[in-house]
Protein backbone atom coordinates (compact mmCIF):
# COMPACT_ATOMS: atom_id res chain seq x y z
CA UNK A 1 0.00 0.00 0.00
CA UNK A 2 1.39 3.06 -0.94
CA UNK A 3 0.62 5.62 1.86
CA UNK A 4 -0.32 9.17 0.91
CA UNK A 5 -1.90 9.12 3.85
CA UNK A 6 1.71 10.23 5.57
CA UNK A 7 2.36 12.84 3.69
CA UNK A 8 1.55 16.61 5.40
CA UNK A 9 -1.08 15.42 8.35
CA UNK A 10 -3.70 18.11 7.53
CA UNK A 11 -3.10 18.52 3.52
CA UNK A 12 -2.34 14.70 3.26
CA UNK A 13 -3.39 12.16 0.66
CA UNK A 14 -4.02 12.54 -2.79
CA UNK A 15 -5.05 16.01 -2.15
CA UNK A 16 -1.62 17.41 -1.97
CA UNK A 17 -1.16 16.33 -5.46
CA UNK A 18 -4.58 18.09 -6.49
CA UNK A 19 -4.34 21.58 -4.63
CA UNK A 20 -0.69 22.03 -5.34
CA UNK A 21 -0.96 23.12 -8.65
CA UNK A 22 -3.44 25.21 -8.09
CA UNK A 23 -2.36 27.00 -5.06
CA UNK A 24 0.97 27.83 -7.89
CA UNK A 25 -1.57 29.04 -9.65
CA UNK A 26 -3.09 31.68 -7.28
CA UNK A 27 0.46 32.57 -6.46
CA UNK A 28 1.41 32.92 -10.34
CA UNK A 29 -1.67 34.80 -11.37
CA UNK A 30 -2.33 37.55 -8.77
CA UNK A 31 -4.95 36.38 -7.62
CA UNK A 32 -6.42 36.69 -4.08
CA UNK A 33 -7.29 33.69 -3.21
CA UNK A 34 -9.39 30.57 -3.59
CA UNK A 35 -13.42 29.74 -3.17
CA UNK A 36 -14.20 26.08 -3.32
CA UNK A 37 -16.62 23.64 -2.09
CA UNK A 38 -18.04 20.41 -0.44
CA UNK A 39 -19.75 18.92 2.39
CA UNK A 40 -19.61 19.05 5.88
CA UNK A 41 -17.16 16.12 6.10
CA UNK A 42 -14.85 16.94 2.82
CA UNK A 43 -11.74 16.03 3.24
CA UNK A 44 -11.55 18.55 0.23
CA UNK A 45 -12.21 21.56 2.39
CA UNK A 46 -9.87 20.62 5.09
CA UNK A 47 -7.30 20.48 2.98
CA UNK A 48 -7.98 23.73 1.07
CA UNK A 49 -8.22 25.37 4.24
CA UNK A 50 -4.86 23.83 5.40
CA UNK A 51 -3.08 24.95 2.45
CA UNK A 52 -4.52 28.09 2.69
CA UNK A 53 -2.78 28.70 6.61
CA UNK A 54 0.64 26.99 5.08
CA UNK A 55 0.91 29.30 1.69
CA UNK A 56 -1.11 32.59 3.46
CA UNK A 57 -3.56 32.55 0.93
CA UNK A 58 -7.31 33.31 1.73
CA UNK A 59 -10.02 30.71 1.56
CA UNK A 60 -13.88 30.86 1.26
CA UNK A 61 -15.70 27.31 1.63
CA UNK A 62 -19.06 27.09 -0.06
CA UNK A 63 -20.11 24.08 2.11
CA UNK A 64 -23.36 22.32 1.62
CA UNK A 65 -24.41 21.57 5.95
CA UNK A 66 -26.99 22.42 8.38
CA UNK A 67 -26.59 24.65 11.14
CA UNK A 68 -25.98 21.99 13.92
CA UNK A 69 -22.25 20.23 11.83
CA UNK A 70 -21.41 23.79 11.95
CA UNK A 71 -19.01 23.50 14.60
CA UNK A 72 -17.87 19.64 13.80
CA UNK A 73 -14.12 18.64 13.83
CA UNK A 74 -13.80 19.23 9.86
CA UNK A 75 -15.00 22.54 10.10
CA UNK A 76 -14.14 23.58 13.57
CA UNK A 77 -10.07 22.65 12.18
CA UNK A 78 -11.08 24.54 8.58
CA UNK A 79 -12.40 27.63 10.63
CA UNK A 80 -9.34 27.41 12.68
CA UNK A 81 -6.84 27.72 9.89
CA UNK A 82 -8.47 30.72 8.95
CA UNK A 83 -11.30 29.68 6.29
CA UNK A 84 -14.21 31.64 5.99
CA UNK A 85 -16.79 28.83 6.06
CA UNK A 86 -20.42 29.72 3.93
CA UNK A 87 -22.88 27.27 4.83
CA UNK A 88 -24.99 26.71 1.55
CA UNK A 89 -28.64 24.99 1.73
CA UNK A 90 -28.83 21.87 -0.82
CA UNK A 91 -31.08 23.81 -3.48
CA UNK A 92 -28.34 26.49 -3.74
CA UNK A 93 -25.48 23.67 -3.50
CA UNK A 94 -26.91 21.75 -6.74
CA UNK A 95 -25.79 25.15 -8.49
CA UNK A 96 -22.41 24.57 -7.90
CA UNK A 97 -21.31 24.06 -11.36
CA UNK A 98 -23.73 26.43 -12.96
CA UNK A 99 -22.14 29.33 -14.75
CA UNK A 100 -24.52 31.89 -13.80
CA UNK A 101 -23.74 30.80 -10.39
CA UNK A 102 -20.31 30.85 -10.61
CA UNK A 103 -20.71 34.34 -12.24
CA UNK A 104 -22.15 35.26 -9.09
CA UNK A 105 -19.10 34.54 -6.71
CA UNK A 106 -16.90 35.79 -9.20
CA UNK A 107 -18.55 38.83 -8.31
CA UNK A 108 -18.67 38.37 -4.54
CA UNK A 109 -15.14 37.40 -4.26
CA UNK A 110 -13.19 38.81 -7.52
CA UNK A 111 -10.05 37.68 -8.38
CA UNK A 112 -10.33 34.54 -6.51
CA UNK A 113 -9.67 31.12 -7.97
CA UNK A 114 -12.96 29.19 -7.97
CA UNK A 115 -11.95 25.30 -7.70
CA UNK A 116 -15.18 22.57 -8.02
CA UNK A 117 -15.80 20.21 -5.48
CA UNK A 118 -13.25 17.83 -4.67
CA UNK A 119 -10.69 19.55 -6.25
CA UNK A 120 -11.35 18.26 -9.56
CA UNK A 121 -10.07 20.52 -12.15
CA UNK A 122 -7.52 20.17 -15.13
CA UNK A 123 -4.72 21.71 -12.76
CA UNK A 124 -5.39 18.80 -9.88
CA UNK A 125 -5.27 16.37 -12.85
CA UNK A 126 -1.62 17.36 -13.91
CA UNK A 127 -0.43 17.51 -10.25
CA UNK A 128 -1.94 13.83 -9.98
CA UNK A 129 -0.32 13.10 -13.02
CA UNK A 130 3.42 13.30 -10.84
CA UNK A 131 1.77 10.78 -8.73
CA UNK A 132 1.75 8.16 -11.74
CA UNK A 133 5.08 9.43 -12.64
CA UNK A 134 6.48 8.30 -9.26
CA UNK A 135 3.91 4.74 -9.15
CA UNK A 136 5.18 3.89 -12.97
CA UNK A 137 9.02 3.24 -11.49
CA UNK A 138 6.99 0.78 -8.68
CA UNK A 139 7.48 -3.02 -9.71
CA UNK A 140 3.58 -3.21 -9.93
CA UNK A 141 1.30 -3.74 -12.93
CA UNK A 142 -2.00 -3.39 -11.08
CA UNK A 143 -2.61 0.02 -9.37
CA UNK A 144 -5.78 0.27 -6.97
CA UNK A 145 -7.50 3.72 -5.81
CA UNK A 146 -11.01 5.01 -4.65
CA UNK A 147 -12.81 6.89 -6.96
CA UNK A 148 -15.06 9.76 -6.29
CA UNK A 149 -14.82 12.73 -9.09
CA UNK A 150 -12.24 10.51 -11.31
CA UNK A 151 -9.78 13.38 -11.26
CA UNK A 152 -6.94 11.06 -9.46
CA UNK A 153 -7.03 8.25 -11.40
CA UNK A 154 -6.61 9.92 -14.42
CA UNK A 155 -4.22 12.04 -13.37
CA UNK A 156 -2.68 8.89 -12.27
CA UNK A 157 -3.22 7.01 -15.72
CA UNK A 158 -1.66 9.79 -17.85
CA UNK A 159 1.77 9.47 -15.91
CA UNK A 160 1.92 5.55 -15.07
CA UNK A 161 4.00 3.10 -17.19
CA UNK A 162 2.62 1.34 -20.24
CA UNK A 163 2.59 -2.37 -18.69
CA UNK A 164 0.65 -0.91 -15.65
CA UNK A 165 -3.57 -0.52 -14.89
CA UNK A 166 -5.15 2.05 -13.08
CA UNK A 167 -8.32 0.63 -11.31
CA UNK A 168 -10.51 2.82 -10.09
CA UNK A 169 -13.32 1.08 -7.67
CA UNK A 170 -16.10 3.87 -7.42
CA UNK A 171 -17.70 5.11 -4.13
CA UNK A 172 -20.37 6.21 -5.66
CA UNK A 173 -23.71 4.80 -6.71
CA UNK A 174 -24.19 7.23 -9.83
CA UNK A 175 -21.01 6.65 -11.55
CA UNK A 176 -21.85 6.71 -14.80
CA UNK A 177 -20.24 10.64 -16.30
CA UNK A 178 -17.33 9.29 -14.43
CA UNK A 179 -17.54 5.74 -15.34
CA UNK A 180 -17.69 6.73 -19.40
CA UNK A 181 -14.75 9.34 -19.08
CA UNK A 182 -12.38 7.06 -17.41
CA UNK A 183 -12.87 4.21 -19.60
CA UNK A 184 -11.90 6.43 -22.60
CA UNK A 185 -8.28 6.77 -20.76
CA UNK A 186 -8.09 2.69 -20.36
CA UNK A 187 -9.08 2.60 -16.34
CA UNK A 188 -10.48 -0.25 -15.22
CA UNK A 189 -13.45 0.54 -13.01
CA UNK A 190 -15.46 -1.24 -10.55
CA UNK A 191 -18.59 -0.16 -10.07
CA UNK A 192 -20.02 -2.76 -7.11
CA UNK A 193 -18.06 -2.21 -4.16
CA UNK A 194 -20.29 1.01 -3.24
CA UNK A 195 -21.71 -0.25 -0.41
CA UNK A 196 -24.98 1.42 -1.11
CA UNK A 197 -23.15 4.87 -2.00
CA UNK A 198 -21.49 7.71 -1.16
CA UNK A 199 -20.34 7.55 2.97
CA UNK A 200 -22.49 4.56 3.46
CA UNK A 201 -21.25 2.60 6.37
CA UNK A 202 -22.56 -1.16 5.65
CA UNK A 203 -22.11 -3.63 8.81
CA UNK A 204 -19.76 -5.52 5.77
CA UNK A 205 -17.41 -2.32 5.50
CA UNK A 206 -17.02 -1.95 8.98
CA UNK A 207 -16.23 -5.64 10.30
CA UNK A 208 -13.88 -5.80 7.38
CA UNK A 209 -11.87 -2.54 8.65
CA UNK A 210 -11.83 -3.51 12.55
CA UNK A 211 -10.06 -7.10 11.10
CA UNK A 212 -8.03 -4.98 8.59
CA UNK A 213 -6.56 -2.46 11.27
CA UNK A 214 -6.33 -5.52 13.83
CA UNK A 215 -4.17 -7.24 11.73
CA UNK A 216 -2.37 -4.49 9.75
CA UNK A 217 -2.08 -1.45 12.26
CA UNK A 218 -3.04 0.68 9.60
CA UNK A 219 -6.29 3.03 9.72
CA UNK A 220 -8.59 3.17 6.87
CA UNK A 221 -10.84 5.88 5.86
CA UNK A 222 -14.45 4.45 5.53
CA UNK A 223 -15.60 6.40 2.24
CA UNK A 224 -12.91 5.85 0.29
CA UNK A 225 -9.95 3.43 1.29
CA UNK A 226 -11.71 0.45 2.89
CA UNK A 227 -14.51 0.66 0.12
CA UNK A 228 -11.10 -0.08 -1.93
CA UNK A 229 -9.34 -2.37 -0.04
CA UNK A 230 -12.43 -4.36 0.61
CA UNK A 231 -12.84 -4.73 -3.19
CA UNK A 232 -9.43 -5.79 -3.70
CA UNK A 233 -9.67 -8.74 -0.94
CA UNK A 234 -13.24 -9.77 -3.11
CA UNK A 235 -11.19 -9.61 -5.97
CA UNK A 236 -8.07 -11.88 -4.92
CA UNK A 237 -10.42 -14.41 -3.42
CA UNK A 238 -12.33 -14.52 -7.04
CA UNK A 239 -8.96 -15.02 -8.51
CA UNK A 240 -9.79 -11.99 -10.87
CA UNK A 241 -6.29 -10.29 -10.11
CA UNK A 242 -2.52 -11.23 -8.92
CA UNK A 243 -2.58 -9.73 -5.23
CA UNK A 244 1.12 -9.65 -5.83
CA UNK A 245 1.01 -7.54 -8.83
CA UNK A 246 -1.60 -4.94 -6.91
CA UNK A 247 -0.26 -1.63 -5.43
CA UNK A 248 -3.35 -0.14 -3.19
CA UNK A 249 -3.38 3.28 -2.82
CA UNK A 250 -4.05 5.33 0.13
CA UNK A 251 -5.21 8.13 -0.65
CA UNK A 252 -5.93 9.83 3.13
CA UNK A 253 -8.82 11.18 4.17
CA UNK A 254 -8.74 9.72 8.02
CA UNK A 255 -9.80 13.46 9.17
CA UNK A 256 -13.43 12.63 8.21
CA UNK A 257 -13.43 9.49 10.46
CA UNK A 258 -14.05 11.32 13.12
CA UNK A 259 -17.72 11.99 12.11
CA UNK A 260 -18.22 8.01 11.31
CA UNK A 261 -16.26 6.48 14.68
CA UNK A 262 -19.38 6.44 16.82
CA UNK A 263 -21.51 4.74 14.07
CA UNK A 264 -18.09 2.45 13.27
CA UNK A 265 -17.86 1.27 16.98
CA UNK A 266 -21.69 0.85 17.29
CA UNK A 267 -21.36 -1.55 14.22
CA UNK A 268 -18.27 -3.37 15.41
CA UNK A 269 -20.31 -3.95 19.08
CA UNK A 270 -23.45 -5.25 16.99
CA UNK A 271 -21.01 -7.41 14.56
CA UNK A 272 -18.07 -8.36 16.04
CA UNK A 273 -15.50 -9.86 13.64
CA UNK A 274 -14.99 -13.00 13.07
CA UNK A 275 -11.20 -14.23 14.23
Amino acid sequence: MLRLDDLDPSMSGNKVFKLLPNIHEVQVSGKCGIVTFGGPYSNHIHATAAAGQIFQIPTVGMVRVDPPLLDNPTLSDAKAWGMQVIPVNRSNYRRRNDADFISELSSQFPDYLVIPEGGSNALAEQGCRQLGEYVADLPYEEIFLACGTGTTAAGLAAGIAKHQRVNAVAVLKQFKNQQAQLLNQNIRCWTNFHQGGYAVLSSELATFIKRFEDVNSLQLDPVYTAKMALAVTHLVAAAKIDPDQCLLIHTGGLQGRRGMQTQLEALWRNNPPCT
